[in-house]
C-alpha cells in the first residue's frame, strides 16, 4: 500500500513482480487519482483523519483473483 502515491510510481516500478499495490492519494493534496487509473493502477482518495481499514479490499481482491483463475 502506497499511503502517498502522487502518480503510482512505486506501483509501476513493482510491475513485473508478482504483487498488487493500492496507491492511497490524500484528500488534501493534489487529486492524481486519474493518472493513476490512466495507467492501469488501482488507487483510493484517502482523508488521513478516518480509519483506513484495508481487510475488506484485500480480501474482496484476493477472492476475485481465486474465483477468476478457478
Amino acid at each position: 500500500m502506497d499511503m502517498k502515491s502522487n502518480m503510482g510510481s512505486f506501483a509501476t516500478a513493482l510491475n513485473d513482480k508478482d504483487v498488487w499495490v493500492m496507491n492511497v492519494v490524500p484528500e488534501d493534496g493534489p487529486n492524481t487519482l486519474k493518472l493513476i487509473y490512466d495507467r492501469g493502477l488501482m488507487g483510493a482518495v484517502h482523508s488521513w483523519c478516518e480509519a483506513f481499514s484495508t481487510y475488506p479490499r484485500t480480501y474482496d481482491l484476493f477472492l476475485c483473483y481465486v474465483l477468476k483463475f478457478l
